[in-house]
């Protein structure tokens, strides 16, 4: 309550979840100032405390520090760093093995630390201790798709949530932007029809045929449309009639 702006109700939940931890000898108050030292506010630290109050009782020295050294080896730093631990705190309660492991898988896959700092700020579960085990599969997936790592690394950085959905979830979208777009997927479009899949509900995409329609376009058009810019069908409805308006009727 003192150090951290607890009331006094949090206060008493966070101490019944740390009822087994009474015999430890380490000082929380080390672990405060420990977090405090790598620039983390009070809020920020009251957050991941209340998520992960055992993190109270690592030795600083022995467990956080290296652990952290782990982050900052790998080019997270400052904000982007702070930023980090106080969303995935949980981490920190990994064993080194278990901290390395994603770092490595994204680095075998992303070619660089550089990269895998990006990806990661975009999508912190990427580090998720086992993050590699959806990863993986789904890496496999899109080479037998004829993707070469280059298009899986450009894939990744645009949509680093993907590649954690389960392998079957990742097969249907992909099987998807080849049927329901018409994009075969040894066509160089077809990376990006299914960029645009992923990010349309089906429902969407029917509307702006609909609009489409709705200026005259033959179903016939509308599909070479869809193989050829798929981008088009992230566009708002003003967007299209205002373009279609422009080049069909002056």
């Amino acid at each position: 309550m003192d150090s951290l702006g607890f009331s006094q109700t949090q206060a008493l939940s966070v101490r019944k979840r740390l009822s087994a931890y009474k015999s430890f000898k380490q000082d929380p108050d080390l672990v405060v100032s420990f977090f405090q030292g790598l620039g983390l506010d009070k809020t920020q630290i009251k957050r991941f405390i209340s998520t992960e109050p055992r993190l109270l009782f690592c030795s600083v020295d022995k467990a956080l520090k290296p652990r952290v050294q782990i982050f900052q080896d790998l080019g997270l730093s400052g904000p982007d760093l702070t930023t980090f631990l106080a969303h995935h705190a949980y981490i920190l309660r990994r064993t080194d093995c278990y901290i390395r492991r994603p770092i490595e898988c994204l680095r075998d896959i992303l070619g660089s630390d550089e990269i895998v700092v990006e990806v990661v700020k975009r999508c912190g579960r990427l580090l998720d201790p086992y993050a590699p085990l959806a990863i993986e599969p789904n890496v496999a997936l899109l080479r037998k798709f004829g993707w070469s790592g280059d298009k899986i690394s450009k894939f990744i950085v645009n949509k680093p949530w993907i590649i954690l959905r389960e392998t079957k979830w990742l097969e249907g979208l992909l099987q998807g932007a080849e049927t329901d777009f018409g994009i075969p997927r040894e066509c160089k479009m077809f990376y990006h029809g299914v960029l645009v899949y992923a990010s349309l509900k089906k429902s969407t995409f029917d509307e702006k045929v609909e609009i489409f329609r709705s200026c005259g376009w033959t179903d016939t058009s509308i599909r070479s449309l869809v193989r050829n810019l798929p981008f088009t069908f992230t566009l708002s409805e003003a967007n299209v009639r205002k373009s279609a308006g422009f080049f069909m009727g002056e």
